[in-house]
């Protein structure tokens, strides 16, 4: 009588909080930031890198490859 009742209600509870944590964690925090905060972090430093003039030119070069070498991945996720 115990073998029967037991499988059953196990099986139930461990699919449940399995199937909802992982579309919840894989369906939000990734194509929500990483979407939103590629193209708009792109563009930004893009337009202005090659706006500016040769002087500042120097100084953006290094926080241009800093920026993203770091804003890669590992930073947002």
């Amino acid at each position: 009588h115990v073998d029967r009742p037991y499988p059953v209600p196990v099986k139930v509870p461990v699919k449940v909080p399995v199937y909802h944590k992982q579309v919840v964690e894989v369906a939000k925090p990734y194509p929500v930031p990483v979407e939103k905060s590629y193209p708009v972090y792109v563009k930004e430093p893009h337009y202005v890198h090659k706006t500016v003039p040769s002087t500042v030119y120097d100084h953006d070069s290094t926080v241009y490859g800093s920026s993203v070498g770091y804003e890669h991945k590992p930073l947002w996720g």
